[in-house]
């Protein structure tokens, strides 16, 4: 995929024994990607729109699944991790809840016996209703098969 994708697990402080080093900067392929999209003149705007949204979805299950990936091949069980990509990066939240809860309910599928904790520090206030609701969304549809 053209999108940069890396997880660096290194030595963290009396709160944590390992910190996730998450790249959520996007590469410029993203972007370039997103531009031609929305440039293509035979898409109506809603398809394009859809389809850029569809592509920036990507890029954060990715990021998310890296991390979980990351996480349990360390051989650790819990993580408590931010609102990746809603700060610098200006992702939407409720997209980027979509994808962490996405990936979350994916590892949990393919590891039932073995879950991962996961915590989502929200630091701004408007974020937290996003996580919610798409959690509440995930725990809805847990055990019904995924649909592209």
């Amino acid at each position: 995929t053209p999108f940069c994708r890396s997880v660096a697990l290194v030595a963290g402080g009396s709160l944590a024994e390992k910190v996730a080093m998450t790249m959520t900067e996007p590469n410029p392929e993203l972007f370039n990607e997103l531009m031609l999209l929305g440039s293509q003149r035979n898409l109506s705007q809603a398809a394009a729109v859809e389809r850029q949204v569809r592509a920036v979805l990507v890029y954060l299950g990715q990021i998310h699944e890296d991390l979980l990936k990351a996480v349990r091949k360390a051989g650790y069980r819990s993580l408590a991790m931010p609102t990746l990509c809603t700060g610098g990066v200006g992702m939407p939240p409720l997209l980027v809840a979509v994808a962490a809860m996405k990936a979350i309910r994916q590892d949990f599928v393919e590891h039932p016996h073995d879950p991962l904790r996961v915590r989502i520090a929200c630091f701004e206030r408007d974020h937290l209703p996003c996580f919610s609701m798409a959690k509440d969304g995930v725990f809805e549809q847990l055990f019904v098969e995924e649909s592209v």
